[in-house]
């Protein structure tokens, strides 16, 4: 996986693209609990344009690899979205609660 000024792409375990998500195609992010109960590991969910049509994504997993900076990698992706040049809503409680996960 990799998040940079352009978005995030994820790789499979053979290093071939799986799927890209761009910030110019990004509306809206949010931090989301599927579970509804409080959930201590919250996901980011992510609406994007698709064509036209606007559809929600969340923020892609990876199943055979352990990330071990994943709360980092988290965040970057929230401060590369909000310093894109497109105005994309961002939810601020997703940033406070990546910024309170990494240890400085």
């Amino acid at each position: 996986m990799m998040v940079n000024e352009l978005g995030i792409f994820t790789y499979n375990n053979k290093n071939e693209p799986v799927e890209t998500i761009l910030y110019e195609n990004i509306l809206i992010i949010q931090l989301y609990d599927a579970s509804g109960r409080d959930n201590p590991n919250p996901n980011l969910r992510i609406k994007v344009n698709n064509n036209g049509t606007a559809i929600w994504k969340t923020f892609p997993k990876l199943y055979y690899v352990v990330l071990t900076n994943k709360n980092e990698l988290h965040l970057h992706f929230l401060l590369q979205a909000k310093s894109s040049q497109k105005k994309i809503e961002i939810d601020p409680t997703a940033i406070i609660y990546y910024q309170s996960l990494i240890k400085k």
